[in-house]
């Protein structure tokens, strides 16, 4: 039974009982919403919690997304293969739009349903018009309640002991903190990306504490990761969660863990909460002056961006000191209790909190590395040994065979070399050739040339097509040039709307293309401006880089007290490394990796 009372003209918070309380926590079923219904039966699960990139597109969403955008998000939709997807943009739109991103209109139209409660933030690639219309009630589906600043939501678990379930939906991109996007409320983004504004978190401070109950244990939903974002960290603090849920890093692992488990020294901890509140500080020194004049006619806002700055006036400023010492005892108990689950996506697995008497137990369900492909090398591995190491009587005077590493050509026979074979070894390209990473690899090495101008087609030396690690169905190219000069201007011709998304193959001795790699060092570079979704950078250009910029405009209000005046801004953010992270290079995380599940030993006061 579902009992919804209204405390506002946009505070909701509805009350779900249910008994054996089993929550499942899952991450981007992106559009595949029947797979809920599986996951549910499976674990038995009562609910749903759902992290973001839930699916949230209807039948119009192709036409109203960017090209590029657009083949991003189908390119990791579980309802779409890669490899049929076409070349031409507006094919692309006709294909996705008669087919579908998601599930979802079946579930608007009552063919299909919802088996149990579940309860969702949007993620960072949603449809914008769409989280709207479920925002004003033009769009609803049984059993799908949103999770947003307006709206929280407790489930009973018939022991006495509540879950408070509240959170953010978008990505948390500092140089749109200030910006509504082409949002008509308070819900920031365009269409296909979605973010969080400074007044969407002080909207959600305000509901939280309006409704504060200590018997309550409270749950933090959101889509980018509290451990890398300082400021969601701060504002988990701030709500008092015992729990934080999050997914955008798409590892093949479920992650348990607190701050004291992953953090060397609480100094540390409060470094990292200390850097998060400069990063800020340099967006709001460039903009303030622009922003407070906006919002003095408006109190209701004006309450709302207090609310936000308050809470990060009261972060470290440093990784020794600042702050009271109240704040700083709380700061210490949430560093060793407040526990941090970071989801894998549902199509490798999931994370059960079981309710039992007030005890929260935890179950991680993951299908995890592949290791299969070793059987080979080591079979290969076994044979070479087995035949070096028994040599037969009547060769005792042969030369002993040398030992191979794993991969290398070993002399088995009779002292047949590579060499001395009638087939000759494939050329290979040297680590550090200069080239250009193509996202498209799913068309025929003849029409990817195509991509390139036709004064840089005769230059290529080599094109390798290959498998996307641990997503064999998504492909990608590499274009090998001979010199860094002739895949630099390559680059600037190539055709961006074809190729997707497209860098510089940057070793140790050359720069990589309009800022280099993320991370340093070799390996592939930072994305190019021409074939970059903006997904990777946001609307306003290049992340880091550029110079600092500001517009400013009003944002309609409908229906909403809370309706933003926005200040939008294009500024560096040195401390934001979360972006939307979908690229499929993420899932190749450690297999060593440690996957502790536990629960907190004490409770934040």
């Amino acid at each position: 039974m579902m009992a919804t009372t209204s405390t506002g003209a946009n505070e909701k918070h509805s009350v779900k009982t249910v008994k054996g309380v089993r929550i499942l926590l899952a991450a981007e079923v992106r559009g595949e919403l029947s797979k809920l219904n599986r996951l549910a039966e499976a674990e038995r699960a009562d609910c749903i919690v759902h992290t973001g990139n839930f699916g949230f597109f209807d039948e119009e969403s192709a036409r109203r997304i960017s090209s590029r955008t657009l083949r991003h998000i189908a390119s990791f939709s579980p309802l779409v293969d890669p490899a049929t997807l076409p070349a031409d943009n507006a094919e692309l739109k006709r294909t996705l739009g008669a087919t579908g991103l998601s599930e979802l209109p079946a579930f608007l139209s009552g063919k299909s349903k919802l088996n149990v409660p579940v309860y969702t933030i949007y993620g960072a690639s949603e449809d914008l018009a769409v989280v709207e219309k479920f925002r004003s009630g033009a769009y609803s589906v049984p059993n799908l309640h949103m999770v947003d600043e307006s709206a929280t939501h407790r489930i009973e678990t018939g022991s006495g002991v509540s879950v408070r379930v509240m959170g953010l939906g978008g990505n948390l991109l500092l140089h749109r903190f200030f910006d509504n996007g082409d949002g008509a409320s308070t819900i920031a983004g365009t269409y296909g990306l979605m973010w969080t504004t400074a007044l969407q978190m002080g909207q959600l401070i305000h509901t939280v504490h309006k409704n504060f109950s200590p018997q309550e244990v409270r749950l933090f939903v959101c889509h980018p990761c509290p451990s890398r974002e300082g400021l969601l960290a701060q504002l988990a603090l701030s709500l008092r969660a015992d729990f934080t849920v999050s997914s955008g890093l798409h590892f093949i692992y479920g992650s348990s863990f607190n701050e004291f488990s992953t953090g060397p020294t609480f100094d540390y901890f409060r470094g990292k909460l200390a850097a998060a509140r400069a990063a800020f500080m340099d967006v709001w020194d460039t903009v303030r002056d622009q922003v407070m004049p906006l919002v003095e006619g408006e109190p209701k806002q004006k309450l709302l961006l207090q609310n936000c700055l308050d809470v990060i006036e009261r972060m470290p400023t440093s990784s020794t000191g600042g702050g009271s010492s109240s704040a700083n005892e709380y700061l210490l108990t949430a560093f060793r209790s407040m526990w941090n689950f970071n989801l894998c996506d549902a199509q490798y697995g999931t994370t059960l909190l079981n309710v039992v008497d007030g005890k929260f137990s935890v179950e991680s369900k993951s299908e995890g590395f592949d290791f299969s492909f070793r059987k080979k090398t080591s079979a290969a591995s076994s044979a070479t040994a087995s035949s070096t190491a028994s040599p037969r009587p009547d060769d005792a005077a042969s030369t002993t065979t040398p030992k191979t590493a794993p991969g290398e050509l070993s002399n088995v026979n009779g002292g047949e070399t590579a060499a001395s074979t009638s087939k000759p070894l494939p050329p290979q390209t040297p680590r550090d050739a200069p080239g250009v990473w193509v996202a498209n690899g799913h068309v025929p090495e003849a029409e990817l040339r195509e991509f390139f101008a036709e004064g840089d087609r005769e230059k290529i030396t080599r094109v390798v097509i290959k498998e996307a690690y641990q997503h064999p169905e998504k492909k990608f190219a590499l274009v090998y040039f001979s010199t860094p000069e002739e895949a630099t201007k390559a680059i600037e011709r190539v055709d961006g709307e074809k190729a997707g998304r497209v860098s510089l193959i940057s070793p140790p001795h050359y720069h990589s293309h309009r800022g280099g790699s993320r991370g340093g060092g070799s390996g592939r570079g930072g994305f190019h401006r021409g074939g970059a979704p903006s997904s990777f950078r946001g609307r306003g250009g290049p992340r880091g880089g550029g110079r600092p910029s500001t517009s400013f405009r009003n944002a309609s209000t409908s229906n909403n007290p809370a309706s933003t005046t926005t200040a939008t801004t294009s500024t560096p953010t040195p401390s934001n490394n979360n972006n939307t992270t979908d690229s499929p290079s993420n899932s190749n995380a450690n297999p060593s990796a440690g996957n502790s599940n536990s629960t907190p030993t004490s409770k934040p006061e």
